[in-house]
């Protein structure tokens, strides 16, 4: 026990400390120490060696423990390579089933670790004949790895043939064929000795002699000797199809064009192996086109290669890629960035699962099957899921969820629209619809305006063109604005509301809907009306019984207007003169006046000519007053001291010059009721296009007080009209004849009375200067002129039409020798009777002195007759007479 406590530092207690199956003693002594402990049952007693450690089970560190070395292996514990083949005794033991105490398993002459490892030491490796042939690994467990009937050695160091390939030279006949028939292994003879294009090692190999010529056709298959030589195939069997694959031979040899993803390829594919490329379909099923549906589309005219058993290298055959619809030539079928096989294999990373190679988006979540592999962690291995849409089941689908955690439950998204606003009418009015949180897709809402808003549409704001907003994603709101209208403008109104609610989503599925509606209120601007009274003094004849009192808006209002209003004694007292009066009156939304009525009694009496009382209007409601209060004045004419007053005409038409030039009026009044006073009234005449004063009088003007007394019942007067012998602006002209003033006793029954005048006079006659010279000046222009008179008198202008021309003797022209200077039309004022036709001569040269001739005629006049209508005028020579 000492010795295990100190030297050794084993357990006393355990015989056994490190259970590799020796006793502490065995391993520290071996079987030199028979006196202390005995032997072991050694297995091999050449490969056994000690001490071990009796504290480390494993002491070479082979992987093979002490015991299982001495006790059962018969290796050596202590060497972890007992025959020193370059193979640990584990390897040889438990994986590659060769003796971990023989180097050479199977005698072949090659170690067993040069055969799986390859010659690394240098002697030996510069034993090999033929480098380029030299192949490895071989089976160390057969001495001929390729059954050529050549050991794996001797075509190493004697031949120079490779042990792994029958037929190192491909020339039809093996490596021990050819050693045994004297024929070179390493190099394809195409030597014919017999004359026939055959080489004779292909012969011998197919016929066994050389007795075949190149065009026989042993098999009778139409491909003669040569030709099934040139294209490696069997004489001695019917070639149409001899692998039977589906595809023609001459197919296979000459190959078959086939077009993927826009590239041609040709394929020359073993007429004998009707799997060219060992992938589990044959090459007639290869060439076959089919279709896949990849992404939800689908792909037609798809085939494989029939000389690559894993053409896009994704791990998977081309008869794997058939049975997943994948495509054989892209090793990412869906594009997700994760290889076919590794999707059907579930691969990736540490974190393994399958998903769709034909499906970028296996659940359709809006994140490809790698971002979702790559989002997984060590603490969610298996989250996301790319295999469920909301891999942590809170309803958002694990794409939506790129600034979360597609693995933690979220709060359920709500949409709402946000509380009230006030707005003047006219201004924009804005409503913020937001999110509850951050949304990871855009979310589209569709908002309603309630039936029971008061505000409408085209009359009080503009109708969007879309209920619609989107809120992006990332953000949280959106704002939904609404353009209210003033209109019309001035018109008091009530305030009005517009209630918007959310109606939907676009997306319902990823939010929900808080159903309270938002409130928009529109504030009218429009002042309030004021209440206008068109006549604050009414006079009303006490024969009518009543007073209407008219009060106005002075706009139309959407309001109900109400105003009170009272009664108030004057000389006029209640209840003798009039019936007093209160209460409230109304003026409905949308009308624009409304009447007060006082009534009173008729009483046959005479009484005061004029008695007056008031209405007060007072404390308006939706409408403002003038004044506070504002009063009516109301004056009733007592109808038994009063008299009608009317005018008459003897005629309201006069032609000048005749009836003496005069007209009469008459003033008369109907007299009921005998009084002793006279009713007094004043007639006056009015100008209009007729006129009383200069410089043009038509009549004399009239204002004239006239007094009917008690008794009489007319009075009547003459107007003067004025025979002017002048032309008149009009045809005819008119002027007003009126009682303008009666006195208080008097009531004035008739307007205004027109007087029409009729003009007597012709037009004014106009007439041109007979003639005029003018003489030509070397040195300047020379101005000329002809007269043109009127005669008549006339208030109108004359407006008088010319033309120059040219006298065909010596003719003088317009714009060459001289210019007119006078405007066209010639106006001749009414008040000037005559005026002139102006002209310029031009300046003459030298050498010229001839007298030149023009004329110029009148060829219309408005408002005159023309009498003398031609003027000529001379330009006379610079020297001499004209």
């Amino acid at each position: 026990d000492g010795e295990e406590a100190y030297t050794y530092f084993t357990n006393p207690l355990k015989p056994d400390t490190d259970d590799d199956g020796l006793t502490d003693c065995q391993e520290i002594f071996g079987d030199s120490a028979p006196g202390r402990c005995p032997a072991p049952a050694i297995v091999n007693s050449d490969t056994y060696n000690y001490p071990t450690n009796p504290r480390n089970p494993d002491t070479d560190g082979d992987g093979l423990t002490d015991g299982d070395e001495v006790l059962v292996h018969g290796t050596d514990p202590t060497n972890p390579d007992t025959d020193g083949d370059g193979l640990s005794d584990f390897d040889e033991v438990e994986n590659h089933g060769t003796y971990p105490t023989n180097p050479d398993t199977d005698g072949d002459g090659l170690s067993d670790g040069e055969e799986l490892n390859g010659i690394t030491n240098p002697a030996r490796y510069a034993a090999v004949v033929r480098h380029s042939t030299y192949k490895f690994p071989t089976d160390p467990l057969d001495p001929d790895t390729d059954d050529d009937g050549l050991s794996d050695g001797d075509e190493v160091f004697v031949h120079g043939t490779d042990p792994t390939d029958p037929d190192t030279d491909d020339d039809g006949l093996s490596d021990g064929i050819e050693v045994d028939l004297g024929t070179d292994p390493l190099e394809m003879s195409l030597d014919s000795n017999d004359g026939d294009n055959l080489p004779d090692a292909w012969e011998l190999r197919f016929f066994g002699n050389l007795d075949q010529g190149d065009t026989d056709d042993m098999d009778g298959d139409y491909c003669n000797n040569l030709c099934e030589f040139e294209n490696d195939l069997s004489p001695l069997l019917v070639d149409y199809d001899g692998d039977g694959d589906g595809v023609f031979d001459k197919y296979e040899i000459e190959g078959r064009t086939v077009i993927v993803d826009g590239v041609s390829f040709t394929y020359y594919t073993d007429p004998n192996n009707p799997d060219t490329d060992g992938d589990g379909l044959n090459d007639y099923e290869e060439l076959v086109p089919y279709s896949i549906r990849v992404n939800g589309s689908w792909i037609t005219g798809v085939t494989s290669d029939p000389t690559s058993a894993d053409r896009d290298g994704d791990g998977l055959s081309d008869l794997e890629e058939r049975n997943h619809n994948t495509h054989p030539y892209r090793a990412d079928t869906d594009g997700d960035g994760l290889d076919d096989g590794i999707e059907i294999n579930g691969t990736y990373g540490d974190f393994w699962t399958a998903t769709s190679p034909v499906e970028a988006d296996s659940d359709g979540d809006r994140l490809s099957d790698l971002d979702e592999l790559e989002l997984r962690t060590a603490a969610h291995p298996t989250c996301p899921d790319p295999w469920n849409a909301d891999s942590d089941g809170d309803g958002l689908p694990d794409g939506h969820e790129t600034l979360t955690d597609p693995c933690l439950h979220d709060a359920p998204l709500i949409v709402s629209i946000a509380g009230s606003t006030v707005v003047d009418e006219g201004q924009t009015a804005q409503l913020i619809v937001q999110l509850s949180r951050v949304a990871y897709e855009h979310i589209v809402v569709n908002l309603a305006i309630a039936g029971n808003s008061t505000a409408t549409a085209g009359q009080d704001y503009v109708q969007p063109a879309s209920m619609q907003v989107t809120i992006p994603i990332g953000q949280t709101s959106a704002i939904f604005s609404i353009q209210t209208l003033h209109q019309p403008v001035g018109r008091d109104e009530d305030d009005e509301y517009i209630y918007v609610s959310i109606a939907s989503l676009g997306n319902p599925s990823v939010a929900e809907i808080d159903p309270t509606p938002a409130t928009i209120t529109i504030r009218d601007v429009d002042p309030e009306p004021n209440l206008v009274f068109p006549n604050s003094n009414i006079t009303v004849n006490e024969m009518a019984g009543r007073v209407d009192i008219t009060v106005q808006l002075s706009a139309i209002s959407d309001r109900d207007v109400s105003v009170n209003y009272q009664t108030r004694n004057g000389t006029a007292t209640s209840p003798n003169d009039y019936i007093a009066a209160s209460g409230t009156l109304h003026i409905p939304a949308g009308q624009t006046s409304a009447t007060v009525s006082v009534l009173w009694n008729d009483d046959d009496i005479a009484g005061a000519l004029k008695r007056t009382f008031y209405v007060d209007f007072m404390q308006p409601v939706n409408a403002q007053l003038p004044s506070s209060p504002t009063t009516v004045t109301v004056t009733i004419e007592d109808d038994e001291s009063m008299y009608d007053v009317s005018l008459t005409l003897s005629a309201t038409q006069i032609t000048e010059g005749t009836n003496g030039n005069s007209l009469n009026y008459t003033v008369s009044l109907n007299r009921q009721n005998m009084s002793s006073q006279p009713v007094v009234v004043r007639v006056a005449t009015t100008d209009g296009s007729a006129t009383s004063s200069a410089p043009y009088i038509d009549y004399v003007a009239l204002s004239e007080v006239i007094s009917i007394g008690p008794g009489e019942t007319s009075v009547t007067g003459t107007i003067d009209i004025i025979d002017d012998d002048r032309y008149d602006s009009a045809a005819q002209e008119q002027f007003t004849i009126a009682i303008v003033e009666a006195s208080e006793n008097g009531r004035i029954m008739t307007g205004p009375l027109t007087v029409t005048i009729v003009d007597n006079d012709a037009e004014p006659e106009i007439s041109i200067e007979a003639a005029t010279e003018v003489r030509a000046s070397t040195d300047t222009t020379v101005d000329g002129a002809l007269a043109i008179t009127r005669t008549g008198a006339t208030e109108r202008d004359i407006q008088i039409t010319y033309q120059t021309y040219p006298q065909q003797s010596s003719p003088a022209y317009d714009g060459q020798h001289y210019d007119v200077t006078s405007s066209i039309p010639l106006v001749l004022p009414a008040n000037t009777s005559a005026t002139e036709f102006t002209f310029r001569v031009h300046r003459v040269a030298q050498s010229d002195n001839t007298t030149r001739y023009f004329q110029v005629k009148l060829t219309d006049a408005v408002n005159a007759t023309i009498g003398a209508d031609t003027g000529n005028v001379t330009i006379c020579k610079r020297n001499g007479s004209c």
